[in-house]
């Protein structure tokens, strides 16, 4: 098997890739591009923290790449999107039990629906603008730390990101991120503490945060994981846009068993 690391620009595929993620990546380098040329055929692949998108020529290699990075950065999983309808093919006949099949939901606001004057919440919890501690705190935790994947350090999420938490005795519960950002938009990210979810709480910081960058004029994108999440865009005036494949990626079988 001939392989070699190929020199193609992303320039070349992204006039035919409207997708935030793609946007990101030209205007402020958030993810990882690589062009690959297996045996010839060309596969195109985005890292986009812990989402890697698909086009080109599908080919196991890919795959074995997609599941070392998986390892290099420490995830239990990620998620792969299929751009095109051969990688969507090659994805739903892979018979391999580290791989598991889901359902996306990518939603657009029609209408914002501020929801942070729900006095219970407020009286609660403290709800604060992630700073360089903050930060930091989520990228240590377990729950909270893919979130922060695209930026390395605060510096960078100083200039381009924004985000908020819920904090209980000093204690960060939730939060609601820019995942990444590009010249006209954000992407939201949702996470709170599993003994805390259900409470509105990433329903509160998404608020805060969507209020902020709508007033910059900026677009805020909200891919839905679940329907659960699908439900909390809902509620913040999202109305679903498309449901789409994805699979969850996994270095083995125990990880899939996980879920």
């Amino acid at each position: 098997m001939y392989i070699k690391k190929d020199t193609t620009t992303i320039n070349e595929i992204i006039k035919c890739i409207d997708l935030p993620a793609f946007k990101a990546y030209v205007d402020y380098n958030f993810g990882e591009y690589s062009c690959y040329s297996v045996n010839n055929k060309k596969s195109h692949m985005l890292m986009s923290g812990a989402f890697i998108y698909l086009t080109g020529m599908p080919d196991n290699y890919i795959l074995k790449v997609c599941q070392s990075k998986l390892s290099s950065e420490k995830l239990e999983r990620v998620t792969l999107i299929a751009l095109n309808d051969l990688w969507e093919a090659y994805l739903k006949g892979i018979k391999l039990d580290f791989i598991l099949h889901k359902f996306r939901y990518r939603s657009k606001l029609v209408q914002f629906k501020n929801t942070t004057n729900v006095k219970e919440i407020k009286a609660q919890y403290k709800f604060i603008k992630i700073d360089e501690y903050i930060f930091y705190e989520l990228k240590r935790n377990e729950w909270s730390r893919t979130l922060c994947l695209l930026y390395k350090d605060y510096n960078k999420f100083r200039v381009l990101g924004s985000g908020y938490v819920a904090c209980i005795n000093n204690e960060i519960i939730s939060c609601a991120i820019s995942y990444f950002t590009y010249k006209k938009g954000i992407e939201v990210a949702i996470a709170t503490k599993a003994i805390y979810q259900n409470k509105g709480l990433a329903t509160y910081c998404a608020s805060l945060l969507i209020s902020d960058n709508l007033e910059k004029g900026f677009e805020c994108n909200w891919d839905a994981t679940s329907t659960h999440s699908l439900h909390i865009a809902n509620k913040l005036g999202y109305q679903l846009k498309e449901r789409y494949d994805a699979y969850y990626l996994y270095l083995d079988h125990h990880g899939l068993h996980k879920e």
